[in-house]
């Protein structure tokens, strides 16, 4: 006589107490990572740091392999887009400028760009748009950052590189020298607060900022809408697009985290990591 076996039974009941379990380590991941993020800034500054460092390294690749930095890219484009997260690079012009996808003012006679990380352009994936907070990095630049000997075809010799932003033949990495050898020309400043002397630095040619857990003035992840613009008087600087950025530390009004490489600390590790491709390859030197 035939006797029904009791396995599909057994097997049911399997996947009713994995599906039990699933809920269950469900309930305490979200417990986890909500203690894991929330409860704890030490682990949430330190996964921060791990994005921006992975950027960084990002961003030397890229400077190594075109012997120029990327332009911003349009913050208001969603994940779904096929422009999100590509360089607003426009080549009809010379020297090559950044379009109008990205906010844009003229310093010294030459421009400054401020829009989202590039990271397609840079290889990455579109997760490192977004900081801690699930908004979007800013990254700023100035022109003659963005431009090589191909995008400004009478781009000065690296022998000649001067820290002047007027002629456009300076108007390339290798033409541009170190912004601490000219205080008259206005470059990217690194600043303790608003107006405040000294200036900390004087030689950014990038600037990636996260505008904190309070996120005034930044682009959230899912909108093209900013958010809340700020109050504190520092973070309105960094808000607004200037060549005064602000580095401080973070209080109960200021939590804006600012990263920045100087010209000269770029061009050593081209150098150093990839087999001294921007002297030898670009002819851009140490100045």
């Amino acid at each position: 006589m035939y006797k029904r076996s009791n396995n599909s039974k057994n097997n049911g009941y399997s996947l009713f107490e994995l599906a039990i379990t699933l809920v269950v380590l469900g309930i305490l991941s979200s417990s986890y990572l909500y203690y894991r993020f929330v409860q704890h800034p030490y682990n949430t500054k330190s996964i921060e740091d791990e994005k921006i460092r992975i950027i960084e390294d990002a961003i030397l690749s890229f400077f190594s392999q075109n012997g120029r930095l990327p332009c911003p890219a349009d913050p208001t484009l969603m994940a779904n887009s096929n422009s999100f997260g590509i360089e607003a690079l426009d080549i009809s012009v010379t020297p090559a400028a950044c379009s109008a996808s990205v906010e844009r003012t003229n310093i010294s006679g030459e421009m400054l760009y401020k829009g989202m990380l590039p990271t397609r352009t840079l290889g990455i994936a579109d997760e490192y748009a977004f900081d801690v907070y699930q908004n979007r990095f800013a990254f700023i630049v100035q022109q003659s950052f963005i431009n090589n000997d191909t995008t400004n075809t009478s781009c000065a010799l690296g022998a000649s590189a001067s820290d002047d932003n007027s002629n456009p033949i300076y108007r390339c990495v290798r033409g541009q020298a170190s912004g601490s050898v000219n205080s008259a020309t206005l470059d990217i400043e690194i600043r303790s607060g608003y107006n405040i002397l000294p200036i900390l630095n004087n030689d950014a040619v990038y600037v990636i900022l996260s505008y904190g857990e309070n996120g005034y003035g930044a682009y959230p992840r899912y909108s093209s809408t900013r958010l809340q613009m700020p109050s504190n008087q520092d973070e309105i600087i960094n808000s607004n697009n200037n060549n005064q950025i602000i580095q401080s530390s973070p209080g109960s009004s200021f939590d804006d985290v600012v990263v920045y490489k100087t010209r000269n600390d770029l061009v050593s590790n081209c150098n150093l990591y990839f087999n001294n491709a921007c002297t030898n390859r670009f002819g851009i030197e140490i100045k």
